[in-house]
């Protein structure tokens, strides 16, 4: 396989848990996650430096990296070819969906303003009725004290003669 050709001894390394049986043979000692961590990565690397090596062996046929294995193989030569023709399938996909962005975001756009404009509304509606309840106490309480001013009025009318008292602000 193209991968285990690049870094063979990493996968040799993992399989064999060499690391693991350090760890058990030595203890606590031994851990090392930068190692662990190392090899993750380096196994990673594989797939990264095969995939870049495809791009680069169409861009720069000529490169004297090419004459070195695991690149100079028939392998490594059909890997690139096919991976060309999927970057460029894969760039024309992108394109015609940037293409047709615009319209997507038009239509979202005018998606979000309509439920902007739904909430608003709604929003306006609560805001109305609320106002109305609070008028019709405000309108309630201003009634009440009327109809109680005027009947204190007149009780006091009664008992002190002709002239009403008033109450300044100040005195209560």
């Amino acid at each position: 396989m193209l991968l285990d050709t690049i870094f063979p001894w990493v996968e040799e390394e993992q399989k064999a848990k060499a690391y693991e049986k350090r760890r058990v043979e030595h203890g606590r000692k031994a851990t090392d996650y930068a190692l662990k961590h190392f090899l993750e990565v380096l196994v990673w690397f594989q797939s990264v430096i095969l995939q870049d090596a495809a791009v680069l062996f169409s861009r720069y046929p000529k490169c004297a990296l090419w004459a070195y294995a695991p690149f100079n193989t028939p392998e490594f030569k059909a890997f690139a070819q096919s991976s060309i023709a999927i970057l460029q399938h894969a760039e024309e996909e992108a394109r015609l969906k940037l293409e047709q962005l615009p319209e997507t975001v038009a239509a979202s756009m005018c998606g979000v303003i309509e439920a902007m404009e739904v909430w608003q509304n709604q929003n306006q509606c609560d805001i109305n009725m609320k106002l109305e309840y609070v008028q019709s106490l405000l309108l309630g309480q201003v009634g009440s004290k009327s109809r109680a001013k005027r009947s204190w009025n007149i009780d006091t009318q009664k008992s002190v003669g002709t002239f009403p008292l008033k109450f300044s602000p100040a005195l209560n």
